[in-house]
């Protein structure tokens, strides 16, 4: 019996059991990453205070902005082409790590830079600055993590994020404990994030005998080629993904930031299943490209159900119980924010229905039609948010929110039925 559950756990057999097992794994490691760090909002919110936290969630969104230099594309790319070649995945592997640590350093250097434009006081500048070390480092263990994505080995990525997470909730703990200012406790999320960096790497050169810095200029040109739609699309994901709180910040203050910052920070850790759950499905969809068109829509049917299995009760039971989750979780000084998560609630629905076609586009080399519905869902978002942000501030973002995912959602639909239709399977 112990045999029989190792194997299921740990060898693929077959295409159902190997999504099985890896969306365990996925489940496992992102569902505790995702726990810490919702347990550390929480925990942030109650002790910076709603301005103090409002301050904290602007820099972590604005710092976030250079992991689009920082992966370039390159993590998504990485799952595609290695899932599509992995018998001669040694030389393009070592050429990737060398493009990496080239635009991490890249990356770092510009954060260093805009933190000194973007902070209102040198606090201010030094927080946008450690936290973005923490995600440039946390974006480079996310690139070997893309390796075992690729391998449908996502047990080792588990572990990665397991260690990680219970770092960062001692660290943070401990810093709560003795009391330091709010650049300390992003000092804990950078010391936390290299320790992922290093576990995660001590997994690929164990697993992956061999991998060094390698430059090869034919083999670099080729990435970087097929890559940049990747990293253009990460530019629009960042627009209608974190822009609302960027622009929070700067036309309403700290204290809006705060108050919508929560409540969209649990739909953030909700938005992350539909993705958790379609990550399996993504190597067997890339393998299917120019496959027939039955085991496509076969493919699809069971992504679908298992997407709505999930939403609809998910879906209710947060609806219902929306205002005890904010005052349970928060306080009452975050009462406004219950409306907020309510009207982003909705935006849930269409984000779990959009993965299927999304993912399908990258599978099937169609991101530049996928970056197209991106570019003008952005270009909505940021209209839309100009418009509303600076007369109803967080609720304007809100509704913005979910009127993009809406528009998102069909885009994504006719673009990917079209181009199924068009030529991309028998």
């Amino acid at each position: 019996m112990n045999k029989k559950i190792m194997d299921y756990l740990f060898v693929n057999r077959s295409s159902k059991q190997t999504v099985m097992k890896n969306t365990f794994w996925l489940f496992l490691a992102d569902g505790v990453n995702k726990v810490t760090l919702l347990i550390l909002t929480i925990l942030l919110a109650r002790y910076l205070g709603v301005a103090g936290y409002g301050k904290f969630s602007f820099a972590l969104s604005f710092a976030a902005l250079f992991t689009i230099i920082a992966s370039f594309g390159i993590n998504t790319l990485t799952v595609r082409e290695l899932a599509r070649t992995k018998s001669s995945h040694n030389n393009y592997l070592n050429n990737l790590l060398f493009l990496k640590c080239v635009l991490a350093i890249i990356a770092i250097v510009f954060i260093a830079l805009a933190s000194t434009f973007a902070g209102k006081n040198f606090e201010h500048q030094l927080l946008i600055f450690v936290l973005g070390l923490y995600v440039i480092f946390n974006n480079f263990s996310d690139f070997f993590r893309a390796v075992f994505k690729a391998f449908e080995k996502m047990q080792y990525e588990a572990l990665s994020k397991v260690v990680q997470s219970i770092i960062l909730l001692i660290l943070v703990l401990l810093s709560f404990y003795l009391r330091v200012s709010i650049n300390w406790i992003a000092a804990c999320y950078v010391a936390a994030s290299v320790i992922g960096l290093l576990v995660t790497g001590l997994l690929i050169h164990t697993k992956f005998s061999g991998l060094r810095f390698k430059f090869d200029a034919i083999i670099c040109r080729r990435i970087l080629s097929e890559s940049w739609p990747f990293a253009l699309s990460s530019v629009f994901f960042f627009i209608y993904f974190s822009i609302d709180t960027v622009m929070l910040s700067f036309m309403r203050g700290d204290v809006e930031v705060g108050t919508y910052s929560v409540a969209y920070s649990l739909i953030a850790a909700l938005y992350f299943i539909p993705y958790l759950m379609s990550m399996p499905f993504f190597p067997k969809m890339s393998k299917l490209f120019g496959g027939v068109k039955s085991k496509i829509n076969s493919l699809l049917k069971h992504w679908y159900s298992n997407l709505i299995l999930v939403l609809v009760p998910l879906f209710i039971l947060t609806f219902i119980f929306a205002d005890d989750i904010i005052l349970l979780l928060y306080g009452y000084n975050y009462s406004k924010s219950i409306l907020v998560f309510r009207i982003l609630l909705i935006s849930l629905i269409f984000k779990f229905m959009s993965h299927p076609p999304a993912f399908s586009l990258s599978a099937f080399n169609q991101q530049k039609k996928r970056i197209l519905v991106q570019g003008v869902v952005a270009l909505f978002n940021v209209v839309t948010n100009l418009i509303f942000i600076p007369i109803y501030g967080f609720l304007g973002a809100a509704v913005t929110t979910v009127a993009s995912e809406f528009l998102l959602l069909l885009l994504y639909n006719f673009i990917f039925f079209k181009s199924i239709n068009g030529g991309v399977t028998k």
